[in-house]
């Protein structure tokens, strides 16, 4: 499919957990993007409630072919365009809901391709998007990480990919990683050094992107980034 605006393929996929959604209090009518559903999915698995938005390209209606989906987290700021996200992101419960619950949800109400996933996010939807290449790589094959909060697990992460390295197998994945230059350094230590790491350790089947951009700070890197990564993980 196309997207006008970035020209990518893709059926785009967002989410929010209902509990983190917010609401303005005010009574306006709600923005409507066109091609767009909304659904509600009560997950077993992480005891919480999301709002699922869906946008499909303008061709879903008119063929019958399966589209690569990219999974966008911290739905609630990112739908318009394609981000803090709570603590439970960065643990292997939500890689069960997505796994068990979300996914098959997804693939059996629209055609999406099981085999072309992607996930986007930014600060702790970031960590959790590395934390899943190096855990639980079969869940996605594309990842846009930006200003990722690598320091907040601990660098546990490190631990992660040591053993990710370890491992025989090697996974196919296309990553696409940025940051903004005035972010914190608590964000850019940690980001430029899981980068080094990964290129001296020559990671078997990972195809890594990065990009620093000049002048954002942690949250104005993100329509750049996300629309640049889009791209990225996509070839075009």
């Amino acid at each position: 499919m196309r997207i006008r605006v970035l020209g990518v393929s893709l059926l785009l996929l967002t989410m929010v957990a209902g509990a983190y959604g917010g609401e303005s209090g005010q009574d306006v009518p709600p923005v409507t993007v066109d091609r767009s559903a909304q659904h509600t999915l009560e997950s077993v698995r992480v005891g919480d409630t999301f709002v699922i938005r869906v946008r499909v390209p303008a061709s879903y209606a008119v063929s019958k072919k399966k589209y690569p989906v990219l999974y966008v987290l911290d739905g609630d700021k990112c739908f318009g365009l394609a981000a803090d996200t709570a603590e439970w992101l960065a643990r292997a419960k939500f890689q069960d809901f997505l796994a068990g619950e979300l996914f098959p949800f997804i693939e059996s109400c629209y055609r999406a391709l099981p085999e072309d996933r992607a996930v986007a996010g930014i600060s702790l939807g970031g960590l959790f998007g590395a934390f899943s290449l190096f855990t639980h790589p079969t869940l996605f094959q594309r990842y846009i990480l930006i200003a990722p909060a690598f320091v907040r697990d601990n660098r546990r992460l490190w631990q992660y990919e040591a053993e990710y390295q370890a491992r025989s197998k090697v996974r196919l994945a296309t990553v696409f990683t940025a940051v903004g230059s005035k972010d914190e350094p608590a964000i850019l230590k940690p980001w430029a050094e899981f980068s080094r790491l990964v290129e001296e350790r020559h990671c078997g089947g990972l195809q890594r992107l990065t990009q620093m951009y000049p002048g954002e700070s942690h949250i104005s890197v993100l329509p750049g980034a996300l629309s640049r990564g889009i791209r990225c993980i996509y070839g075009k």
